[in-house]
């Protein structure tokens, strides 16, 4: 209590710090006195323990989790350090000339002290903006493309019949979409890495939730559902879709061209919110709608393996109107994203 009350006096006048050697710890890491010490360390801007066992400093990290339901991150170069790095929950490793015990122990390794910086900084934060990104992402491109299923469902009685092709489903997050949420986990970034290392508080605003929170997240949702009206719903601006030997299309051109716009919205939008253009991200756009395209041209020319499909994505993208619902399917949906964005 007294300790307490020294810490307050001096705080009010200045900043103040706690020396705790091995030999104290062993009296203020018992029962007794563990919740004072905690008390005492959190009113200081700085505690520094030293000559502690390898046991001790992990009392000291599992007395912090305990009692403050924070994350905490231990650092150090020594097997002297591995119990403390293992019962933080995130351990920092360096290689030195104690040997690579703490680095092999350790979530991650650096070389030096000094970088821990730039990892807590600049990859603390690329992570979580693109783990954030890469799930809200993923959520959107499949909850727009088949909600369209639903939509459908409610125009042929709520059967078993699906919308899309088999091949189309099963494939699209396996190959035609599987790329572009890679991208944005892999080479996205917001800010640079010099504007980070510069301003360092602003990791701040993306542990307080910058790009994943209950807005965020409604937001993506609310376009995925909308984007998958749009995607159905716009098929019926045509009329009829006419063939070219005048025949009116059937369901399989009619769900190959809702799917090419649905692939296409989605695209576009994996475009909007990619901030970092690398060669990668160029190819993961690109090699995704091919894949698309490629898998129904593939499909429609094997009469053998699949005769009902044959020459359909061929006479579909012979079709005016299959380009046109392309076009003012992307307009509609992306408008109001460049608008909002």
């Amino acid at each position: 209590h007294h300790a307490m009350k020294a810490v307050k006096d001096r705080k009010a006048n200045s900043t103040v710090s706690l020396v705790i050697d091995g030999q104290s710890l062993v009296y203020a890491l018992s029962e007794n006195l563990k919740r004072q010490l905690l008390e005492v360390g959190r009113e200081c801007e700085t505690v520094i323990v030293c000559r502690a066992d390898p046991l001790q400093k992990a009392l000291v990290v599992r007395m912090m989790k305990q009692g403050t339901k924070e994350i905490y991150l231990s650092i150090g170069d020594g097997a002297n350090d591995v119990s403390m790095l293992q019962e933080a929950h995130i351990g920092v490793g360096i290689w030195g000339e104690e040997g690579s015990q703490a680095a092999n122990n350790s979530d991650y390794a650096i070389r030096m002290f000094k970088h821990l910086a730039k990892v807590v900084t600049v990859h603390g934060r690329y992570n979580m903006m693109r783990t954030a990104l890469m799930v809200e992402f993923s959520f959107y491109k499949n909850i727009s493309m088949f909600c369209a299923q639903f939509w459908f469902a409610i125009y042929n009685r709520w059967s078993a019949q699906t919308f899309f092709d088999d091949w189309v489903m099963a494939a699209y997050n396996v190959a035609i979409l599987s790329l572009p949420p890679l991208s944005l986990a892999i080479f996205d970034k917001d800010v640079t890495e010099e504007v980070i290392l510069l301003n360092p508080e602003i990791y701040r605003e993306l542990k307080r939730g910058l790009y994943f929170t209950p807005i965020t997240v409604s937001r993506w949702l609310s376009s995925a559902v909308l984007h998958s009206v749009v995607i159905f719903f716009s098929l019926f601006l045509v009329p009829d879709i006419i063939r070219y030997d005048g025949k009116t299309a059937d369901l399989l051109i009619v769900s190959s061209t809702a799917a090419s716009a649905g692939v296409s919205i989605i695209l576009c939008k994996a475009t909007i919110i990619t901030r970092n253009w690398v060669w990668p991200s160029h190819l993961a756009v690109w090699l995704s709608y091919i894949a698309l395209i490629g898998l129904l041209l593939v499909e429609g020319s094997l009469i053998d393996v699949f005769p009902r499909f044959y020459q359909v994505m061929a006479q579909t993208m012979s079709l005016v109107s299959f380009w046109f619902l392309i076009v003012i399917s992307v307009a509609i949906c992306m408008i109001p994203e460049l608008i909002i964005e």
